[in-house]
C-alpha cells in the first residue's frame, strides 16, 4: 500500500494517506479504490486538502508500462468537498493542487483528465468572470485537458432554491482563450425558485418575491459571442414584491403570473434574436390569445442600440401592472408615459426602438387597436374605447378608426366629455418644437341622434388649441348638438346664449 500512495502522490504532486486500499482488475485494467483517502498541503500533514470517503482511480495499463509509474484515465470521487479555482491568469486550482501543468502535459500526450464526483459538495470559484458558485449533494462528471472541458452533473437542489438542476456541457478551444471557446450545451431545472433571479441580475432589479421556473435548454456556440439556444421555458405561480416605483394609471391587480413558451436564441452578445413560440401568458383575468413573439437587438454591446419586436397579441394594462414591479423598467416607462398614455390591446404590432445611453431617443410603432385609451395629460386630450389601425414614429403619426362606442375628452375645448360615439376615419398628429397638430380626414363622429363629417385641423401651441375645422351636418336634433359646441373657446355672453 506504501507503494500504491507514493504513486499517488506523485501524481497529484501532494501527501496522501488512506485507511485502506483495494485493486480489482477488469481483464488487463486495474482500478484502485482507495478508502477515506487525505490529500495535505505538506508533508506534515497539517492543511487538509480533500478529504473524500472514497476515491477510485482507473488505471491506463499501456501508458503505466510506458512511464513507468501509474497513469490514470479517470478518478471517481465519493462523498468528498471539491474547491475549483480558475484563477486570474486562468490556472485551475484544485483544493490548493495547480493542476494546470497536469493537464498540459497530458493534453501533449492526446490525454484527458476525467474527475468524477458523487453525493459531493462543489465551489466554484472564477476570477476571471468574478463568480462564486457552491452547491451541496451534487453528481458531477468533469473531463479536462488544456483546451477542452466537458462536465456532466445533477445537482439535488436545497429546497430554498428548487428540486434539480442538470448540467452537460461539452466545450472546446480553451487555450485560444475564453471569448473564443465553442462546443455545446444542456441544462434542465425542475422548479428552480424564481427569487434567485435578483441575485443572478441584480441592475434589473427583478421584483419576484416568490415563484417556480422549469426550463430545458439544448445550445451551440462557435465560440462566446456567437451561439443558438434553443429550449422551453415555464414561469409558474408568480407572487410580486410590492411596488416601489409605480406607473400612473396603472392597475396592481392585473399581473402576469404565469408563462409558458418555447425559445429560439441567435446571435452574439452585440447582435441578438429571440424568437419565442407556443407562448401561453396568463394573468389573473384572461389567457392572452398571442403565440409568437420575436425581439432583436442590434450593437447592443454598444452606447447606442436598437431593439425591435414583432408581437402577436399586447395587453399594455396586464404589462405595465406588471412591469411596475420592476424598478429599472418603471423608471424607462415613466419617462415616456408623462407625455402620452397609451393602454389597451394590440395586436401585430412592430415595433423599433433607438436607445442612447440607456435611453429612449427614437423610436418606430405599426399595431392593431382594440378598446385602447390614448390621452395626452398636458393638453388636456384622451379618446377611450377606440379600435383600429395606428402608425407612426416619436414625431409623428396616424390612427385609422372603426370605433363604435368611443368617449372623446377635449378638456380645453369642451364642457363634457361625449360618450358612446361612433367614430370613423383617419386622425394624423405631428409634434414640432414642442406644439402639437391634429389632422382630421373625413372623419366621421356620432350618435343615433346625429352624424357629422368633420375635416380640418386642430393645433395645440403653449397649451393653447387653434382649431380650424369644417363641419358637414347632414342630420341632427338641435338639443343633441348643443354638446358638441366647444364653449370653452366662446365668448361668455355667446357661451350663454347658446346654452
Amino acid at each position: 500500500m506504501p507503494a500504491i500512495q507514493q504513486n499517488i502522490s506523485s501524481i497529484l504532486g501532494k501527501p496522501v494517506v488512506a485507511d485502506s486500499i483495494r485493486i480489482d482488475w477488469y481483464g488487463f485494467s486495474p482500478k484502485i479504490t482507495v478508502f477515506n483517502l487525505s490529500i495535505f498541503e505538506d508533508a506534515n500533514q497539517y492543511d487538509q486538502l480533500l478529504n473524500v470517503d472514497k476515491a477510485i482511480i482507473s488505471v491506463d495499463p499501456y501508458r503505466s508500462i510506458l512511464r513507468e509509474e501509474i497513469t490514470f484515465n479517470e478518478l471517481v470521487f465519493i462523498g468528498g468537498n471539491l474547491e475549483a479555482i480558475r484563477t486570474l491568469d486562468e490556472r485551475i486550482i484544485l483544493n490548493g493542487i495547480d493542476i494546470s501543468e497536469m493537464i498540459a502535459e497530458r493534453k501533449k500526450l492526446n490525454q484527458t483528465l476525467k474527475l468524477n464526483l458523487l453525493s459531493s459538495s462543489i465551489s466554484i470559484i472564477d476570477e476571471v468572470k468574478k463568480l462564486d458558485y457552491f452547491f451541496d449533494r451534487v453528481d458531477v462528471a468533469l473531463e479536462l485537458s488544456i483546451d477542452r472541458f466537458s462536465v456532466s452533473s445533477k445537482f439535488i437542489l436545497p429546497k430554498t432554491l428548487g428540486d434539480s438542476l442538470i448540467l452537460s456541457a461539452d466545450i472546446h478551444d480553451l487555450d485560444k482563450g475564453f471569448r473564443n471557446i465553442r462546443g455545446k450545451l444542456y441544462s434542465k431545472g425542475e422548479n428552480i425558485n424564481l427569487k434567485l433571479l435578483d441575485d443572478i441580475f441584480p441592475r434589473l432589479q427583478v421584483g419576484i418575491k416568490k415563484g417556480i421556473s422549469d426550463f430545458q435548454i439544448w445550445g451551440n456556440f462557435s465560440s462566446l459571442n456567437h451561439r443558438e439556444i434553443v429550449g422551453s421555458l415555464a414561469l409558474h405561480e408568480i407572487v410580486y414584491k410590492e411596488i416601489k416605483l409605480p406607473i400612473p394609471s396603472v392597475k396592481e391587480d392585473d399581473e402576469i403570473i404565469a408563462i409558458d413558451t418555447k425559445f429560439r436564441l441567435q446571435g452574439d452578445i452585440g447582435n441578438w434574436k429571440l424568437a419565442l413560440s407556443e407562448v401561453n401568458v396568463k394573468t389573473a383575468r384572461q389567457d392572452w390569445p398571442g403565440k409568437n413573439y420575436e425581439v432583436s437587438c442590434l450593437d447592443c454591446d454598444q452606447k447606442e442600440f436598437t431593439i425591435s419586436a414583432v408581437l402577436d397579441y399586447l395587453n399594455t394594462n396586464q404589462l405595465l401592472s406588471t412591469a411596475q414591479h420592476f424598478p429599472f423598467l418603471a423608471e424607462r416607462l415613466n419617462e415616456v408615459l408623462e407625455n402620452y398614455e397609451i393602454h389597451g390591446v394590440f395586436e401585430s404590432s412592430r415595433i423599433l426602438a433607438q436607445f442612447n445611453e440607456n435611453r429612449l431617443s427614437k423610436y418606430l410603432y405599426e399595431s392593431s387597436i382594440q378598446n385602447a385609451n390614448i390621452s395626452i395629460p398636458e393638453q388636456g386630450l384622451a379618446i377611450t374605447s377606440i379600435a383600429g389601425g395606428v402608425i407612426g414614429d416619436h414625431r409623428q403619426g396616424s390612427i385609422d378608426l372603426v370605433s363604435s362606442a368611443a368617449t372623446l375628452n377635449i378638456d380645453k375645448i369642451l364642457n363634457q366629455p361625449l360618450e358612446n360615439q361612433n367614430l370613423k376615419g383617419v386622425i394624423k398628429w405631428q409634434r414640432i418644437d414642442g406644439h402639437v397638430l391634429f389632422a382630421l380626414q373625413e372623419l366621421s363622429v356620432g350618435l343615433n341622434e346625429m352624424t357629422a363629417d368633420i375635416q380640418g385641423t386642430v393645433q395645440i401651441i403653449s397649451n393653447e388649441p387653434f382649431v380650424d375645422l369644417q363641419v358637414d351636418i347632414p342630420y341632427v336634433k338641435a338639443e343633441t348638438i348643443k354638446q358638441y359646441l366647444p364653449y370653452k373657446r366662446m365668448k361668455p355672453k355667446l357661451s350663454k346664449w347658446l346654452r
